[in-house]
């Protein structure tokens, strides 16, 4: 049997030999040994990457005792929509190349709602080694990750971090997301704007209702009293509240669903009902859904780039395995929301005239 150099892949001899160190060296560096001194570390890490080399996963897996494959943890609410939730589908995807082009394989994972079943299942990926963990969880409580933390699993969690647990974060902008849309209805003479959201225990929500409250503070006026509903779970719950606020003695004359399931349940109540939108309610959705563009009207939507979400998670995870990062403090990025108008709040605005990038991608 060849070996690799007769394969014409680089070997961690080829590497040693163009970094003028000796292999010994060259292993300490890629097993993550602090011990390594950076003139040599950086030698290593430049002549690697010019000879293309990238070291063998399972032998890298037995020497440092981590395999290289990521997890991605996303609810299993969230599995189950990603058919018709492009921004999920994007944060998959995104991170999947993300982590193949850094040289590690992703896992996905089905999260759990119940909390101890959870924390069995964080132990088990634990047991698998995994190099880190990204986690768009489904849970506000610290206990299912303590596990990974405790064997020094790199963590970053997507839209929402559980108190107590000192990891790195990335979410959205769902406050300005948010103000910016109600400021929208607000200026088309919409008074009495709706909030349809989820549980208060999770900082998007609180994000969400911060939001809202603030665009009517901004406008002079308080924000009507009874149309923030919180609590929601699914579509079902939202299409309920939907229903429970027209028949209300003071219906809402605009809506704004803060998530792609609570967007799909909010909207199908206003079909069935036969409201006419926007003229009797303006609509506002969540999230990357791609039947949106395809609805008469066209649904106004605040918008999540959900692969520069997967990308950027991934990113930060993979840079907590290097020795220089360990210690260093939580990091919290926000990334921009954008409010896309278009007909289920703004009539003048029809069907445009070509595919939207974001179903454009959905088709391809």
């Amino acid at each position: 049997m060849r070996n690799e150099a007769e394969r014409g892949r680089p070997t961690i001899g080829d590497v040693a030999a163009l970094a003028g160190l000796s292999v010994g060296t060259v292993s300490r560096v890629f097993s993550g040994n602090t011990a390594v001194k950076p003139a040599a570390r950086q030698q290593v890490t430049e002549a690697a990457a010019a000879l293309g080399y990238r070291p063998h996963p399972v032998a890298q897996a037995l020497r440092t005792g981590r395999t290289r494959i990521v997890g991605l943890c996303v609810s299993l609410a969230i599995s189950r929509a990603m058919a018709s939730n492009a921004t999920v589908a994007a944060i998959i995807q995104a991170a999947s190349s993300t982590a193949n082009r850094e040289g590690y394989g992703l896992m996905l994972y089905g999260a759990e709602s119940d909390p101890s079943l959870e924390e069995r299942n964080m132990e088990t990926l634990v047991e698998q080694r995994l190099a880190a963990v990204v986690s768009h969880p489904v849970l506000s409580t610290a206990a299912p990750y303590r596990p990974l933390q405790e064997a020094g699993v790199p963590l970053v969690f997507i839209t929402q971090r559980p108190a107590g647990i000192a990891a790195d974060k990335i979410a959205p902008d769902f406050f300005t997301g948010t103000a910016l849309a109600v400021q929208h209805c607000l200026a088309l003479g919409k008074r009495r704007v709706a909030l349809l959201n989820t549980d208060l225990n999770l900082e998007a929500s609180v994000a969400r209702y911060d939001g809202y409250s603030s665009a009517y503070a901004t406008a002079g006026t308080l924000s009507p009293a009874g149309l923030a509903v919180a609590d929601l779970e699914g579509a079902r719950a939202a299409y309920l509240a939907m229903e429970m606020l027209l028949d209300g003695p003071q219906p809402p004359d605009a809506v704004i669903a803060g998530t792609g399931t609570l967007t799909l349940g909010a909207y199908a109540c206003l079909r069935r009902r036969r409201v006419r939108i926007p003229e009797q309610v303006a609509f506002v959705g969540t999230g990357g859904l791609p039947w949106s563009w395809l609805v008469e009207p066209s649904l106004t939507m605040i918008q999540v780039d959900g692969a520069e979400l997967g990308r950027r998670a991934i990113e930060m995870a993979l840079a907590r395995l290097d020795p220089g990062m360990r210690q260093a403090p939580p990091r919290e990025v926000l990334l921009p929301t954008r409010l896309a108008v278009r007909g289920s709040t703004d009539p003048s605005i029809g069907m445009p005239p070509e595919l939207p990038e974001d179903l454009e991608t959905w088709l391809n």
